[in-house]
């Protein structure tokens, strides 16, 4: 018996070749049983059903190839801040959250300073805590970059304010670190942990000290950051800054309470 070739639906095609292939299993099973599986035995082998064909596979198939390139380009077009081309790609069946080889989103890289393009990707579904393969959200990126209207953007659609990712690196590290003030004004605002710490142990106001930013250690100390935190290999925000010579930043540092 033949069985028919039809155009059928991939659930349909799916839901027939599933049942094809258990009754033929079956049938194997029951011929052994009852002694009458010598052909099997003697070509060892037996002949397949014939599984209904899926008029769209080919298409399918091009279908993900094309869905790669778009995802791909997106990405690309956010990183450029071309808005005309991200809302293209979108409309042309692009997957907002897709990410690169680096696990960055679209989101993630116009946070770093197109405002509109943001809009638009978190007006699509942009997942706004997304973290990417170095533990950087779009938060981070913004706060690196001290894009003050991205943050509070970012921040007004739920973004965690003391995410971090692999290293534990915060926004407010990222914006202490880069010299942006006003960022870790707003960051602390919105309830940024001024003594979070990376996975060694490193806190904002140890980097703040280090590399010589005196209006963000004014700040965090002013916050309640703690002058005497030490990182794993011992160090604290006072011996960053005597090491790297930031006199003015040590003397803030003592006065707050910072002994050694």
């Amino acid at each position: 018996m033949t069985t028919k070739i039809g155009i059928l639906t991939p659930d349909e095609a799916g839901a027939k070749a599933r049942s094809a292939v258990e009754k033929w299993k079956e049938g194997k099973k029951r011929a052994a049983l009852e002694g009458r599986a010598a052909g099997l035995k003697k070509t060892g082998h037996a002949q397949m059903p014939v599984v209904p064909v899926v008029a769209p596979a080919a298409g399918k198939i091009l279908a993900l190839e094309e869905k790669k390139e778009l995802n791909a380009k997106l990405v690309e077009a956010a990183d450029k801040g071309n808005k005309a081309e991200v809302e293209r790609l979108l409309k042309a069946g692009a997957d907002v959250n897709a990410r690169e080889r680096q696990g960055f989103t679209a989101l993630m890289k116009a946070s770093w300073k197109y405002k509109e393009v943001v809009e638009l990707l978190i007006a699509h579904g942009a997942d706004v805590n997304a973290i990417n393969n170095i533990g950087r959200t779009a938060l981070i990126e913004a706060s690196s970059g001290g894009c003050n209207d991205i943050v509070e953007l970012l921040i007004a659609n739920w973004a965690d304010v003391n995410a971090s990712g692999r290293f534990g690196v915060t926004a407010l590290m990222s914006a202490s670190v880069h010299n942006h003030v006003e960022t870790v004004k707003l960051l602390i605002a919105h309830g940024a942990d001024v003594n979070a710490a990376t996975n060694t142990e490193a806190t904002a106001l140890m980097t703040a000290s280090e590399h010589g930013r005196k209006g963000v250690v004014e700040l965090l100390i002013a916050h309640g950051a703690d002058v005497n935190a030490r990182e794993i290999g011992g160090k604290t925000a006072l011996m960053e800054a005597s090491e790297k010579g930031h006199t003015e930043i040590v003397e803030l540092l003592r006065k707050a309470g910072a002994t050694e």
